[in-house]
């Protein structure tokens, strides 16, 4: 059920208490851009960069999921080197690392192993 109150769109999950769980783990990243925020962490490889990407899109801006050509414009906007082609790299952070899932034709989201991956580097960068 969505509520509107002079013109200001909210769903439940914004008012009840229950979902806090939703929010950020961290403050600080909310206040920060893409950018910003995937730039502070350490990546190993391209799985990690899209699991940064997909963390940041899930949990700051709260759209579940994404398309191989919306994170290819993800990574243009961080500054990162592109994979040759993106649906092939995001088959691989599946495949290879299971940082993500997909959840229907050309439809993915980070996976829980993805998420865990994230909060750890967040913990490890703000523990510095």
């Amino acid at each position: 059920m969505v509520q509107f109150e002079a013109g200001v769109r909210k769903t439940p999950s914004e008012e009840s208490p229950e979902n806090l769980k939703t929010q950020p783990t961290s403050s600080a990243a909310s206040t920060k851009t893409l950018r910003q925020f995937v730039r502070s962490l350490a990546f190993a490889n391209a799985a990690e960069r899209i699991a940064a990407i997909a963390y940041y899109v899930n949990k700051i801006e709260g759209k579940p999921s994404f398309s191989p050509m919306e994170m290819d414009g993800w990574f243009t906007m961080c500054g990162f080197q592109m994979p040759s082609q993106m649906s092939v790299a995001l088959y691989d952070t599946k495949r290879k690392y299971g940082y993500a899932e997909n959840i229907g034709r050309a439809m993915w989201r980070i996976s829980n192993q993805g998420e865990n991956l994230i909060i750890a580097k967040i913990e490890d960068s703000s523990g510095e």
